[in-house]
């Protein structure tokens, strides 16, 4: 009995899967899974019709209107007329699969009456007939929007009517029939063609001020003329000065001692780095001030107005705690992730003594750069913020200056953006009133992309969207290299400098490994720039002392101008066009990173830039 239990038993089942097919064309339709695998199972399926033999993915696709290998469509062709029988026709298909008479497979014929003119053709240019048929004008051969005969060289689109005379190229590039004339600076030249240039002084002479142009800095009039002045520094690693040079500078090559006032013991060290604080209120023209130490723009033959404590530093002056008494944002150290709100006024702070005691406020959380503008348009100042902190949060506000001592929380509740996926750190924030005339104010912000590379992105105030203020995005520098980072030491400026009324952005690049460049891209800014698009530049400066053989291999050193290591906007000489000061604090060096220095003063002009 057990024996004949065990022959009973059957072994057990194994599935498996395929495709039935159906009409035995080797592709199938219908998945199948079963202990039992018919004959017809077989691996591929995809077929659409698996009644019809001839039809599977792999059959040959006649031209018949049925979809053979079961892509989804049935071969049918197009066919064109070609009224002139030059191959291409145009109109409306006809559908077949036999040719009809006069008729082609291929379009695009602009003028199917013409056997001369079908896409690729060769063109006859200047006859007003586009044999080609690319739709361009024929009378622009090289595209460059400057057609025939105005443009001097149609083949070469670096010649039109439109461009910029660029120097030292033999070229006659802006077609006007001369070469090389009034090209200063733009193109790319050396910087001996500056309207002005202030060289600083050697070791033996008046002091050792050298280092001439590590800072310049743009101010308002102090000697009454109605025009921009402008100061910059000069120091060595024990003494320093700030020298202030009025609108009435003739051009030419000076020296720091044609300066109208000079101030000594300033910009001694990185913590006196002087900037112009424009007064919130309806005071004053502003404050000069070298970290705490703080002078009256109009009066600074007059001494100092205030002395602070130690490194500190003085942020901005504003009326926080609106009594209509300036008060100041305070900082122990440039670096410093506290903010500090000491109330006004200025002369009652004392010197020498430790500021933070007085404090109404502080704000702690981030590097924080504070400056005052209408960026509203209200007819009273407000606060822009930039808040970069450790965890690469980069936010700016714009609120009402009283808010500050609230914390900088309240502010998001109002105007502000956060350009934290585009920075991994902001340390720099530029403000210049309504440069484009639209009415609101230009504000970019200068740090490190998340990629690396160093970005400047330029905001604007947009009321479109409801009516409603918002901060958008105008365009975007980026800058640097993986050869050549961007050197801390290169700066950025914003102005209009040919006067058409936008906003243009010059920047420098390598200042402190390869001599220095300053670029330039005109407006208006939309996208993404490098310098590929600048529209000109300053050639790298001087490099007087140099390790590079002729591969100019990456670890190879420059110690020369540090042309570009700052950059200040102004308008010099009244026309209503901005001007630009170049520092270049080793110009002239004579061992690495050791030098007199200079700055460099390029007037803008309307049309084309110096």
């Amino acid at each position: 009995m057990l024996l004949f239990l065990l022959a009973c038993r059957q072994p057990p089942c194994t599935t498996q899967s395929g495709y039935l097919d159906l009409d035995g064309d080797g592709f199938g339709s219908e998945l199948f899974e079963s202990c039992d695998v018919p004959d017809i199972l077989v691996e591929r399926g995809g077929d659409c019709d698996d009644d019809n033999a001839a039809v599977h993915p792999d059959a040959l696709d006649l031209c018949d209107g049925v979809d053979l290998n079961c892509d989804g469509q049935a071969q049918i062709l197009n066919w064109y007329k070609d009224t002139d029988q030059d191959g291409f026709g145009a109109g409306e298909p006809v559908q077949g699969c036999q040719q009809p008479d006069g008729h082609s497979r291929s379009s695009g014929d602009c003028d199917d009456a013409n056997p001369s003119a079908w896409p690729g053709a060769p063109e006859t240019w200047y006859d007003d007939v586009d044999q080609d048929c690319d739709g361009e004008d024929d009378w622009d051969q090289d595209g460059d929007g400057s057609p025939y005969p105005s443009d001097c060289d149609d083949t070469d689109p670096g010649r039109a009517p439109t461009l910029y005379e660029i120097c030292d190229t033999g070229v006659d590039e802006d077609c006007n029939g001369l070469v090389d004339e009034d090209c200063q600076f733009f193109g790319g030249i050396a910087p001996g063609v500056a309207y002005l240039q202030i060289d600083g002084l050697k070791a033996s002479e008046w002091g050792e001020h050298q280092y001439t142009g590590d800072t310049v800095l743009a101010l308002p009039d102090v000697d009454g003329d109605g025009n921009d002045d402008f100061g910059l520094c000069s120091s060595t690693e024990y003494n320093g000065g700030f020298h202030v040079f009025g609108s009435t500078s003739a051009g030419g090559e000076v020296d720091l001692k044609s300066a109208r006032v000079s101030l000594d013991e300033s910009c001694t060290n990185r913590s006196q780095v002087p900037q112009y604080l424009p007064d919130a209120s309806t005071e004053g023209i502003g404050v000069l001030s070298f970290g705490a130490i703080l002078y009256e723009i109009d009066s600074l033959d007059s001494g100092s107005l205030v002395e602070g404590y130690g490194d500190s530093a003085v942020v901005a002056l504003v009326d926080f705690d609106e009594d209509t008494v300036l008060d100041l944002l305070y900082k122990t150290d440039r670096r410093d992730q506290s903010l500090y709100g000491i109330p006004g006024p200025l002369v009652g702070l004392g010197s020498e003594r430790d500021w933070r005691q007085d404090a109404l406020w502080t704000y702690s959380g981030g590097f924080v750069q504070v400056m005052v503008a209408d960026v509203l348009d209200y007819g009273s100042q407000q606060a822009i913020v930039l808040e970069s902190t450790l965890d690469r949060v980069v936010e700016v506000f714009v609120a009402d200056p009283a808010l500050l001592s609230i914390g900088l929380s309240t502010f998001s509740s109002g105007l502000h953006v956060d350009l934290s996926g585009s920075f991994s750190v902001a340390d720099t924030l530029i403000v210049r009133p309504d440069l484009d005339g639209n009415g609101t104010t230009e504000i970019a912000i200068v740090g490190d992309e998340n990629s690396g590379q160093s970005l400047v992105l330029l905001l604007e105030v947009d009321y479109a969207k409801g009516g409603e203020p918002q901060l958008v995005v105008m365009g975007q520098v980026v800058f640097g290299s993986e050869r050549y980072p961007a050197d801390p030491s290169s700066d950025v400026a914003l102005g209009d400098f040919n006067g058409d009324g936008n906003v243009d952005v010059a920047w420098s690049e390598h200042p402190d490994t390869n001599g220095g460049i300053v670029y330039l891209i005109l407006g208006p800014l939309e996208g993404t720039y490098t310098s590929a698009d600048a529209h000109g530049w300053i050639t790298r400066g001087q490099a007087a002392y140099d390790t590079c053989d002729e591969a100019d291999t990456p670890s190879c050193q420059h110690f020369g101008a540090a042309f570009g290591s700052a950059l200040a906007t102004l308008d010099h000489n009244g026309d209503g066009i901005d001007d630009l000061l170049i520092g270049a604090p080793f110009y002239e060096t004579e061992s690495p990173k050791h030098g007199p220095g200079a700055v460099f003063l390029f007037l803008g002009a309307e049309g084309s830039p110096w």
